[in-house]
């Protein structure tokens, strides 16, 4: 949200030393992954970024820090094409702010704010520790540095609940001076003064205070502004030149921008009151000449003002969508002319032209991946969908680079979703979002449509799964479970009728289907605490198929591509893998654990290989090449121990790629063959 503004100098050997240290392993589809251990794929993105950081010598070392709502810390050491994580000791990845050193490069300083304390590291973000142990409630909101923090190591917090506390040791310890004059103290935000630690300003979503002896008494100005609790104060933000003109501009959610130029005394309003929050303003370093300030909108995109706010001009060309959560402009603007964005849903952009156009960027992975689907001709045109919980996203080149098609959705909380078996030519895609229910597109994403006709409140309240038929292209099958049991589409998702017959529990948390569907009619249908069922009717109708199965909760059901003939099932249960050699008839237990996703090789009749996930604290991937009749660990470099979903590319048989999502560092692949 703010940027620390210093001189450009030259770049130093540490920080290169860093960079090379920390860059991202990703590579293009064809050539992804690193062979025996995982690393991250470059998207999807979706965790929303809550600030972007060029570094004060970005002109020389073209890194960018980033911080995000759900997901952490990250940094690109090439302008943005590519991020690594930063969240090694970063206990919270909800990440409020974030403070950069004005001297990073050589002190490494940085300062997290989280809803539970802040976090500081001393060696660029490599690995994060915990200060400020007397925080009061810890719920920190905002950091910001002094200008001279290399000298003075001055430092302030806003800690909801608390007030504003001050450190005099780069951020090691802290101390509220005091609240005198502070008549509200769910604190949202602070900023300091570029001219000296001395003068310093806080704000509630309803009030704006003023300190000018390092927070230890407080005015409140709001002389010539709205009424705060309709307006909703966001930020403040103080010019560059604040030392001579005293300007800073205010930023709100329903009345736009206001501006003063004598430290807060006196407000006035500085226009785009009809473009919805003002979520993000950057000026130029030189602001005091060239007057430019820009800001980014919930409604109207990136707004540039060349008249110190008087009058604004959109600059969106090229940008996907209105809603913009943060805009940061380097240190070098004067010679570089860039400037970085960020939409809500977590996608960057880069202009280097001040913004007369943009051009996507790397985005940030997100904190939670719902799912993946691929296209059937991935190994071609390397397609993939995936679906996080702050939207879908599609590749067109094996994970590289990633494009919402979120459009017309009306939330992005994905329980469930599936790509059709046949999306190079349908471009079909069906998503199940909580309480809002179904949606489908038939064209890659630019157009959602409800499809609830025919469901029950209760499926959409607890929705679980969707699955599509392998023969899609001819019979238009889909199934969707979840609290009330199972729903069948036979018009591609367009209208629903319950499918509950023969069922004895009505709570169906995953579905697998038979490859020789169009002969043999076979579904299986595992449930929230019931067993497996299976359908010979192609999900019609339903007979109870769990003999010898211990654990009722079946998390995933997987089918061999060869069930015609080998009559192989592997079923993930809350109690282990079980396997089945008789289409489900009999069940035997191969592995224990609480096993969550499930996944098969498309050669698997031929290779044997076999991959799944557990739950929970100490979750981890698991893979067997002998049908599952025995499991061992999966590689090596997950970085996290939540995985939430699993699936093997289409191409393995030439790619070997196996891609697991997380509940806090996105998507990860691993290439590479069970052991």
């Amino acid at each position: 949200m703010r940027i620390v503004r210093l001189k450009a100098v030259r770049l130093v050997a540490t920080l290169v030393a860093l960079i090379v240290l920390c860059s991202t392993l990703v590579v293009p589809a064809g050539a992804i992954g690193v062979e025996g251990q995982w690393v991250p794929v470059a998207g999807p993105p979706g965790a929303a970024p809550t600030s972007i950081v060029p570094s004060p010598i970005h002109l020389y070392d073209s890194t960018v820090f980033v911080s995000t709502s759900s997901a952490g810390v990250f940094r690109s050491s090439n302008g943005g094409g590519s991020f690594a994580r930063l969240n090694n000791g970063l206990t919270d990845l909800t990440v409020h702010d974030l403070a950069v050193s004005p001297k990073v490069w050589v002190d490494g300083v940085m300062i997290a704010a989280t809803a539970s304390g802040i976090l500081r590291t001393t060696d660029t973000g490599l690995n994060w520790s915990a200060v400020g142990s007397d925080l009061g409630t810890g719920n920190v909101q905002s950091v910001a540095m002094s200008a001279d923090f290399e000298n003075d190591h001055n430092a302030y917090a806003a800690v909801f609940g608390s007030g504003i506390y001050r450190s005099q040791d780069g951020g090691v310890t802290w101390v509220n001076q005091g609240v005198g004059g502070i008549d509200d103290l769910a604190i949202s935000g602070v900023s300091v003064s570029p001219a000296g630690p001395k003068e310093v300003f806080a704000w509630t979503r309803t009030k704006i205070f003023r300190s000018a002896n390092y927070g230890k008494s407080w005015t409140r100005v709001s002389k010539g502004l709205p009424d705060g609790a309709s307006a909703q104060f966001l930020s403040v933000n103080l010019t560059p030149d604040f030392r001579n003109s005293k300007t800073l501009f205010l930023a709100t959610a329903n009345e736009g921008m206001y501006k003063s130029t004598d430290s807060g005394l006196n407000w006035a309003s500085a226009g785009l009151k009809d473009f919805g929050r003002i979520n993000g303003v950057a000026f130029s370093p030189n602001y005091g000449q060239d007057e430019k300030v820009f800001a980014a909108t919930q409604l109207g995109g990136i707004f540039k003002s060349v008249d110190r706010g008087v009058n604004w001009n959109e600059i969106n060309v090229g940008l996907a969508g209105l809603d913009f959560s943060v805009v940061a402009i380097t240190h070098s603007f004067l010679d570089d002319h860039t400037l970085f964005a960020a939409s809500q849903t977590g996608i960057l952009y880069k202009t280097t032209n001040t913004g007369a156009d943009w051009f996507k960027i790397s985005g940030v992975a997100s904190a939670q991946i719902a799912g993946i689907g691929f296209s059937s001709n991935y190994g071609s045109d390397a397609t993939l969908v995936g679906a996080t919980h702050s939207g879908v996203f599609r590749s067109d080149d094996g994970g590289w680079r990633w494009t919402s098609i979120t459009a017309d959705l009306p939330n992005t909380d994905f329980e469930a979703f599936a790509v059709s078996p046949n999306y190079p030519a349908d471009g079909t895609v069906v998503a199940m979002l909580g309480d809002a229910g179904i949606y489908r597109t038939f064209n890659s994403g630019e157009w959602w449509g409800q499809q609830n006709e025919g469901t029950t409140t209760i499926l959409r309240a607890v929705p679980r799964t969707i699955a599509f038929s392998p023969n899609y292209a001819n019979d238009n099958l889909v199934l969707a479970g979840g609290g009330s049991g199972a729903f069948r589409s036979i018009d591609g998702g367009a209208t629903w009728t319950q499918a509950n017959e023969g069922s004895t529990y009505t709570d169906v948390a995953s579905f697998g289907f038979s490859p020789a569907i169009a002969a043999d009619g076979v579904v299986f249908a595992g449930t929230a605490g019931g067993g497996l069922f299976k359908s010979v009717d192609a999900g019609q109708s339903w007979t109870q198929s769990s003999a010898g199965v211990t654990n009722g909760m079946i998390n995933a059901v997987a089918v061999s591509p060869s069930f015609a003939t080998d009559r192989t099932v592997l079923i993930a249960t809350a109690g282990g893998i079980f396997k089945s050699t008789d289409g489900g008839a009999t069940w035997t237990g191969v592995h224990s654990g609480n096993f969550i996703g499930l996944a098969l090789s498309p050669d698997f009749g031929s290779d044997r290989f076999a991959f799944a996930i557990t739950e929970g604290p100490g979750g981890g991937v698991f893979g067997s090449s002998d049908g599952g009749d025995t499991w061992s660990e999966l590689g090596n470099g997950l970085a996290s121990d939540l995985p939430t979903m699993i699936a093997v590319s289409p191409d393995y048989g030439n790619d070997q790629n196996v891609f697991v999502g997380t509940s806090n560092y996105g998507l990860w692949v691993f290439k590479g063959t069970p052991s």
